[in-house]
């Protein structure tokens, strides 16, 4: 007996309507179109704007996140039509965390450092992904998961943004361990 293959452009369009369902209309027009330069843009501005304070030292540690997304991006196109989409509610919601917290040291080390664990471990993926090419299941089951992953890391925290500063920073503490 044969088993059907999970269709994997569902999770993602699952995991972001989650996440679409918890936003104001406003926070859906902010977010709708970002992209990985606009994060980039931002995160070099926020490094200029505080060359001699404190942020200086963790733009750095941002990098791997930075562009380990934008890697793992490229496999998403292979998924799903709407790419665009499905990464703007990733990018818009960290272009606008960095923007907040770039001026609270504290919080800014924990944003950092959880994405900096995130970063550190996409290229995993990214490997896993070139050693299987042609592992269609395993795919179809890494892909999807690594972004509902990521996608459950935004919800979460922007919902601590959503509320103010200082509830979130504890829940931070989950993903720096």
């Amino acid at each position: 007996m044969s088993r059907s293959r999970p269709v994997p452009g569902f999770a993602f369009t699952q995991a972001l309507n989650r996440f679409k369902a918890g936003l104001t209309a406003g926070e859906i027009c902010t977010f709708e179109g970002t992209t990985f330069e606009d994060v980039w843009k931002v995160a070099e501005d926020l490094q200029r704007e505080q060359s001699s304070r404190y942020c200086m030292r963790g733009w750095a540690r941002i990098r791997p996140f930075l562009t380990g997304l934008e890697t793992y991006s490229d496999v998403i196109g292979d998924f799903v039509q709407g790419k665009a989409e499905i990464l703007a509610f990733i990018w818009g919601p960290v272009k606008l965390m960095l923007r907040i917290v770039s001026n609270y040291a504290s919080h800014f080390e924990k944003l950092v450092n959880a994405l900096q664990s995130i970063g550190e471990n996409l290229p995993r993926f990214i490997v896993n992904e070139r050693i299987f090419p042609h592992d269609g299941r395993l795919q179809d089951l890494v892909v999807p998961m690594v972004y509902e992953d990521i996608m459950e890391f935004v919800i979460r925290t922007w919902g601590f943004f959503s509320r103010g500063c200082e509830y979130w920073c504890s829940f931070l503490m989950e993903y720096i361990v």
